[in-house]
């Protein structure tokens, strides 16, 4: 049902004026209850208002921040982590042997990336490149050449010395070819 033009302006004027008698200012009621009390004041002599100042003092401890043996806040909580280690992330089916089990057969060099195929010993065939992980013992291709493969792992030994162990899968010589 339509409201014709007169009936929706008495309408508007009503909700207009519920709206603004809301937002009338104090009135003495809410003035006097929150009217802050104030307190008798008495006069202090000198000596009362020194010995309440040296109390105020005496009672304040002097305070100084002393960083030593505390984090600092503005330093990030995963940084004080350090790296985080890939033990936790999935076993790639090239890190499942030594890499000594692994057999290159054959090597792309002539381009922008280098790549490898090596066989590994459940028979199927996987395609290397620079920085792919093989091996057991954390290996990553770090150079792929006419001759071979070279792959580099970082090993800790009993002493907690890191060591680098540089292993070569090389190309095997082709058989009846001149």
């Amino acid at each position: 049902m339509r409201l014709s033009m007169l009936s929706r302006f008495i309408l508007l004027a009503g909700l207009l004026g519920f709206l603004l008698a809301g937002c009338g200012g104090d009135t003495e009621s809410t003035r006097a209850a929150g009217a802050k009390k104030k307190k008798p004041t008495a006069k202090k002599s000198a000596t009362e208002k020194s010995m309440v100042v040296d109390a105020d003092e005496k009672s304040a401890p002097d305070y100084r921040y002393d960083p030593l043996g505390k984090r600092d806040p503005f330093m990030s909580p995963l940084a004080m982590l350090g790296p985080i280690e890939d033990e936790d992330s999935p076993i790639t089916p090239l890190q499942r042997y030594d890499v000594k089990q692994f057999r290159l057969n054959g090597v792309i060099t002539g381009l922008k990336i280098p790549s490898a195929m090596v066989r590994s010993p459940d028979g199927k065939s996987y395609i290397l490149k620079i920085g792919t992980k093989i091996g057991k013992n954390g290996g990553r291709v770090v150079r792929i050449t006419d001759d071979g493969v070279s792959v580099e792992e970082i090993l800790t030994d009993f002493s907690g010395e890191t060591r680098v162990n540089e292993l070569m899968i090389a190309l095997p010589k082709r058989k009846g070819a001149r």
